[in-house]
């Protein structure tokens, strides 16, 4: 026996700790996030959200962060038929209108995965919720009842189950204040501040491990306020990336629990009339921080007032900034669908009825997005995936790659046959 399983071992013996041997991994709907999020694990491309985790989303006032956070928790929670929002709306900006614009659900469907809370929450209300919701998922029965086979296996050989995820907002972290000073009578001053700071960072210190555990995902809403200093001595700021003179309310844990923190920032307003044919406007999206990939990398999205975050425009002008837009504002087009031409008024329109065009488009979003997660050293050619397949470049000449269902594909990972010289 080898000192590490002798180590194993007493671990399990004296329970001292338990292994995580995998984190799941969640799609977004926004293929920019995810992969300017992603990373490589024994050259696989894995992109997305961790499952468990802790994503803070900051921003200034209507930079659409709070759209965002809905947007995401609705398209990982779509994927899971045991998946569900609770939003804990402490500045009571939500609706289920809103909820329903964004993910087409009927009231059916919102009333099985989504429950909206905006009265008589606090503080306490966060720590009791995911205690509860821990308690009742790794329940030995629900477990049982809930677990999805995953497709992996851990080092043991034992096949890896996890839990649906579970997806708690709070918006903001900013308004969410204890109980005590929320039914105080009379103002109170920086001594409150101080307060709510320090019963904050507790509770999401005493939450992570069953975040964890019970595969409950928490989506934190923030405000980017500036700090003013005086005098010639300034404080750095409270992470690397963001702005000296920027400052996050509500206490520091939320920061540094945070495996992924992403700054919204507003750019140029979008006339329904002119460019892309909606009223909106274009955002600049950062990782401040990341556990996956580098952090400090800006990106574009595209914002609608009607309909919250638009992927495919986002993926729409971030093709066209990198050049692979061709043609003239009368007639666009892209290179292997050359014979389906557009207005930038009338593309998602168009990429929506056309399925060629929808897919050269999709490949060249994939050949471009890949190249934004970090490849370690020692890492060879880096695997396609899909939600089905993991194709593997075999022949970089030919072009020639396997897929794990033991077929062969081309580029654009269309079924070929080649001959094995024996």
């Amino acid at each position: 026996m080898s000192l590490m399983d002798s180590i194993r071992k007493t671990v399990s013996k004296e329970k001292i700790g338990e292994e995580n041997l995998f984190t799941p991994t969640y799609k977004t709907g926004f293929d920019i996030i995810d992969y300017r999020n992603g990373r490589i694990e024994s050259g696989d491309s894995i992109i997305g959200l961790d499952g468990g985790r802790i994503l803070t989303i900051i921003g200034k006032s209507g930079s659409g962060k709070s759209s965002i956070a809905r947007q995401i928790a609705i398209n990982i929670a779509n994927n899971y038929d045991e998946s569900q929002i609770i939003d804990m709306d402490f500045e009571k900006g939500m609706n289920l209108a809103r909820i329903q614009a964004f993910s087409g659900w009927d009231s059916e469907t919102i009333e099985k995965k989504y429950m909206l809370l905006n009265r008589e929450i606090t503080s306490e209300s966060l720590y009791k919720l995911v205690k509860s919701i821990n308690k009742i998922k790794t329940d030995p029965n629900n477990w049982e009842e809930l677990k999805i086979d995953t497709g992996k296996k851990d080092i043991h050989g034992n096949k890896i189950f996890t839990l649906p995820p579970s997806i708690i907002i709070v918006d903001s972290w900013a308004l969410m204040v204890p109980k005590d000073i929320s039914e105080e009578e009379e103002l109170s001053g920086s001594m409150s501040a101080s307060s709510i700071a320090k019963t904050n960072n507790a509770i999401i210190k005493r939450i992570v491990g069953d975040l964890e555990a019970a595969n409950i995902m928490l989506i934190i809403i923030n405000h980017i306020t500036q700090k003013i200093e005086i005098g010639f001595s300034k404080t750095q700021a409270a992470v690397n990336y963001l702005k000296q003179d920027e400052s996050l309310p509500g206490g520091s844990s939320a920061i540094y629990l945070s495996n992924t923190l992403l700054k919204i920032i507003t750019s140029s307003k979008l006339d329904e009339k002119e460019g892309l044919g909606i009223k909106g406007f274009q955002c600049i999206g950062e990782f401040i921080k990341s556990r996956s990939n580098e952090a400090g990398r800006q990106f574009d999205l595209v914002f609608s007032q009607a309909e919250g975050f638009d992927n495919i425009l986002t993926n729409f002008v971030i093709l066209k900034n990198a050049g692979y837009l061709k043609g003239s504002p009368r007639g666009y087009y892209f290179e292997g669908a050359e014979d389906i031409k557009f207005t930038q008024k009338a593309f998602k329109e168009k990429y929506n009825s056309s399925e060629k065009l929808r897919k050269v488009f999709d490949k060249l979003v994939k050949e471009l997005f890949i190249n934004y997660i970090p490849r370690p050293n020692g890492v060879g050619e880096i695997k396609y995936n899909t939600n089905e397949i993991t194709y593997e470049l075999i022949d970089k000449e030919q072009d020639i790659w396997i897929g794990t269902d033991g077929k062969y594909y081309d580029k654009d990972h269309n079924e070929i046959e080649i001959e094995i010289e024996e």
